[in-house]
């Protein structure tokens, strides 16, 4: 009975946590909502062309700041699990004041016109 706990307990230790969403998939969880509330947006022609054009470069800014400013496990599945935008917002509050700021930043830097959000 002894020698099966233990065997137990060493197949515990060696069993992986479940994998948590990368940067990746936040920012690409991002760009899906974005395009969706695009799609439904009443803005037409070239503010549509342009405003669709920034996302992938939001899309992008979004992953390097997420993995530079080494995000935390429940922020990115919070936002890889968001399905609408509201929903994605409120999982930006769990960022540091330094993460929502750096991804201000980023999202200034990449825009040039009003996007959807």
């Amino acid at each position: 009975m002894r020698r099966l706990l233990i065997v137990a307990m060493i197949a515990a230790c060696r069993a992986t946590p479940r994998d948590v969403a990368p940067c990746s998939t936040v920012a690409s969880r991002y760009f899906a909502i974005a395009l969706a509330d695009l799609d439904k947006s009443p803005i037409d022609g070239a503010l549509r062309r342009g405003a669709a054009d920034q996302l992938p470069g939001l899309r992008d800014a979004l992953a390097q700041v997420c993995t530079r400013g080494a995000w935390s496990a429940q922020v990115r599945e919070c936002m890889a699990r968001a399905d609408d935008r509201v929903g994605y917002e409120a999982c930006e509050r769990l960022l540091t004041e330094d993460q929502r700021a750096a991804l201000d930043e980023a999202a200034r830097l990449q825009t040039t016109s009003p996007g959807p959000w």
